[in-house]
């Protein structure tokens, strides 16, 4: 979980949630805008967004290229769309809400040039971030496109820090 955190209300930790599947997104590309804007307007009330990416995926197979620096993202025109929407969390499975930002790695330079301004759009926003999560799969099984869950997500109190590990748990809705 990325931002400056200390103090902020409880309420801030749980909500309704809405999990996209962006799974099919290209590795190191962009999620499409489209794709969100689509789901967040059937679903109105979610609290929170989840993206899952794939991300979690990866992470097993240890520290491989497209895990580290590949995943898909949310780009600057997506950011600034989720800033609009009034949204407690935005979270992913992904190493970043944003791509690959850091400086050249053999092999690997910037996927993209805005991934401080992602983060900086949303946490403008009161938006908090919340990275490599684990498991959203498991909350689309049965090929969904996406689920409408309850989370909560509980940081450690570190005073000083903008950022904090979480215990997340997700309670999926009786249908």
């Amino acid at each position: 979980m990325a931002g400056r955190w200390t103090g902020t209300p409880i309420e801030t930790y749980f909500g309704r949630t809405l999990v996209v599947d962006v799974s099919s997104t290209p590795a190191g590309k962009p999620i499409p805008l489209d794709t969100v804007r689509k789901h967040l307007e059937q679903k109105k009330g979610s609290e929170i967004l989840l993206l899952h990416t794939g991300g979690h995926s990866l992470r097993r197979g240890g520290n491989n290229s497209r895990y580290l620096f590949e995943w898909p993202y949310v780009d600057l025109d997506l950011a600034q769309y989720l800033s609009t929407k009034g949204l407690k969390a935005v979270g992913t499975d992904g190493l970043s809400i944003a791509g690959w930002g850091g400086g050249s790695v053999p092999g690997h330079g910037p996927i993209t040039s805005t991934a401080r301004e992602v983060h900086q759009t949303l946490l403008r926003m009161g938006t908090i971030i919340i990275e490599e999560l684990t498991n959203l799969d498991k909350l689309l099984q049965g090929g969904k496109e996406f689920a409408d869950v309850y989370t909560i997500f509980l940081p450690l109190r570190i005073d000083g820090s903008d950022g904090s590990p979480v215990r997340a748990v997700a309670l999926k809705r009786r249908d």
